[in-house]
């Protein structure tokens, strides 16, 4: 039977995290953790989304660098406090969140974590009497080895890997929090973005236009493939659906001008991604990289690649390449000024 206080105790952590009281609601989950009356720690989904309600407002209000630092107190806390009780607790779910909040700092030190998230997963699953083998197969399906799968296959491209190519910590901060960390969150869950707001971003930033139907075809192509749970028939499509979204945007662009329509429509999507970066005010850029993320795959995700790669591309992967497309899609068309 659930106790009533530990109740009100949780309900307390989600109201000091409205007030801005960040240090009462991590207090109050770490001493529901302890006693375990309503929160398990050893079983992530029940604390993990307060511990994440905590961190995402530490990093709006404070900046990632407080949420690192909150997350490596979580960790050490598990390590000094509860373990001795408990014996070894996974702290997958720790460590990845630190590396979503390191991030926006520096990729590589949150590739460390996501590293050390993917290996608890491994080991807890080991420990559950899987063998080493098919334990490193589940962890596949978890959420560190996909973020390390799409850390590692855009590790050679500048306009991801090197400083993000952001000009300001706040457009990283966007990237990290309103784009790919949503992504997976959706996948997660499995869902994904209600395909009423897609819809709805599509004819905001095409009103009235002639060649939006090719944009409403790809996307039907693509609910085909998803179906399929093909990763590289996903990637393929999720990448021709970009590829018809910009060159809708430039054809916008240029309504009258036929010469330009007629070069626009012979490049390939690198090419359309290029002479966006031309146009001043023209992509927001947390939305860019995320455009750009979808046409590295694109480009990628062929067989040799797969087999090349220590991190394989799994349709969780695709999914979540999907998902990021959709919302930087409605990123996008939120802004002011959408081009």
């Amino acid at each position: 039977m659930i106790n009533n206080k530990s109740k009100r105790d949780t309900t307390d952590i989600m109201t000091n995290i409205k007030e801005g009281k960040f240090e009462a609601a991590t207090q109050i989950l770490k001493s529901e953790l302890l006693s375990a009356r309503f929160l398990d720690p050893r079983e992530d989904h029940e604390w993990g989304r307060y511990a994440k309600a905590i961190s995402t407002c530490i990093q709006l209000k404070q900046g990632p660098e407080k949420s690192v630092l909150y997350w490596k107190d979580l960790a050490a806390f598990f390590t000094n406090d509860l373990e001795p009780i408990w014996g070894r607790i996974h702290k997958g779910t720790i460590y990845f969140n630190e590396g979503l909040s390191l991030a926006p700092q520096s990729i590589d030190e949150a590739k460390n974590s996501f590293e050390r998230a993917k290996n608890e997963d491994i080991y807890t699953l080991h420990e559950r009497g899987i063998s080493k083998t098919d334990a490193e197969q589940e962890a596949m399906q978890l959420y560190a080895y996909p973020m390390l799968t799409i850390l590692s296959w855009a590790a050679d491209d500048t306009s991801f890997y090197v400083d993000q190519k952001f000009c300001t910590v706040q457009e990283r901060i966007d990237f990290w929090t309103k784009l790919l960390g949503p992504s997976f969150d959706a996948q997660w869950r499995g869902e994904r973005v209600g395909h009423e707001h897609v819809e709805q971003a599509i004819n905001n930033l095409f009103p009235s236009n002639e060649h939006i139907q090719m944009i409403w075809k790809s996307y039907e192509d693509l609910e085909e493939v998803c179906k399929l749970r093909r990763e590289i028939l996903i990637v393929a499509s999720t990448g021709t659906v970009l590829d018809a979204i910009l060159l809708n945007w430039f054809l916008k662009k240029y309504p009258n001008d036929n010469d330009r329509q007629n070069e626009l429509m012979k490049m390939p999507l690198g090419g359309l991604l290029k002479e966006t970066k031309k146009i001043t005010n023209g992509i927001p850029e947390a939305v860019f990289v995320a455009f750009d993320l979808v046409h590295q795959f694109r480009n990628k995700i062929h067989v040799g690649n797969q087999l090349r790669q220590e991190y394989k591309v799994t349709p969780r992967v695709a999914l979540i390449l999907r998902n990021l497309l959709d919302i930087a899609i409605i990123e996008w068309a939120s802004g002011d000024n959408n081009g």
